[in-house]
């Protein structure tokens, strides 16, 4: 059997000391062996600046990566980097973010699902892939996604577990083919993945701004664990969206602990759905 391969991406903003999300909260708790390889993403402009006014020009860049989308290439690149040089076959891949960082690892399914993961030995051509995989949104490009992955020989994969608390709309970006004019864009497979199997998503069904829309997984998709088979292998996705109380910050956490009691519920019920499918954590520091 195959060892676990977990992602956990931040939503911009979150820091790793103090007030801590809820994936932060998840990464400490997750079992980090050889049976379970961890990594963690704390998003856009988080870490690393420790002045004064160093502080407000790392904020500054965290509100507009929230707002535009501004740092997210480096955040999918690395995060699916990390996959292909640990992926071997027969392992679980387990993704999981908060905010922008749930729409991160959504794309990291979608570049996954499009191009497959590149060997270790072709990591210096990942930005490659990732400009691939983002041409195959405009003008449905998507056969330059797919000849990429065949003309590298990348492996075909399927994600075990994605699980998101809150996951943001799409981005904000300029677009060449527009002069550079701000467009929304969502990236391919987002929404809808067949290499997919389990998919969970918990929702703040009090949050109204605008800055917060939700993005939803579409209803009744259908998992394809082996599409080149014949007749190719069709398995209904298990897919469950749960709203709770709250805005977005109630559901992915962050706010200090005696303000956190609603974003308990959400963290707890993503655990537990994570555990029945295979995630190891440490018991001890989860109760």
């Amino acid at each position: 059997m195959g060892k676990n391969i977990v992602v956990l991406c931040d939503g911009t903003g979150n820091q790793v000391e103090g007030d801590l999300s809820n994936v932060l909260k998840l990464f400490r708790i997750a079992v980090k062996n050889e049976q379970q390889i961890v990594y963690y993403n704390a998003g856009v402009g988080t870490i690393g600046l420790s002045s004064e006014w160093g502080r407000v020009f790392q904020d500054a860049k965290a509100i507009f990566g929230l707002a535009t989308g501004y740092g997210l290439d480096d955040n999918i690149a690395d995060a699916y980097r990390f996959v292909c040089e640990h992926y071997q076959e027969g392992d679980r891949i387990f993704l999981f973010g908060f905010s922008r960082g749930s729409y991160t690892v959504r794309a990291v399914a979608g570049m996954i699902h499009m191009v497959g993961l590149l060997r270790p030995a072709q990591l210096n051509v990942v930005s490659y892939a990732l400009t691939a995989y983002k041409r195959a949104s405009q003008d449905n490009k998507l056969k330059i996604a797919w000849d990429f992955g065949r003309v590298m020989g990348a492996r075909h994969a399927t994600i075990h577990f994605l699980g998101v608390w809150d996951t943001v709309a799409s981005m904000i970006v300029p677009r060449p083919d527009r002069l550079y004019l701000p467009s929304l864009r969502t990236l391919p497979y987002t929404r809808k993945n067949p290499s997919v199997r389990c998919f969970r998503h918990a929702v703040a069904i009090d949050e109204r701004r605008r800055m917060f829309r939700l993005n939803k997984w579409e209803p009744d998709q259908i998992y394809e664990p082996l599409p080149f088979a014949n007749p190719p292998s069709k398995i209904a996705q298990d897919v469950v969206e749960m709203g709770f109380a709250g805005v977005h910050s109630d559901v992915g956490g962050g706010y200090p602990e005696e303000e956190s009691g609603l974003s308990k519920f959400p963290l707890a019920w993503l655990i537990e759905e994570a555990i029945g499918q295979g995630l190891l954590t440490d018991t001890v520091m989860y109760e």
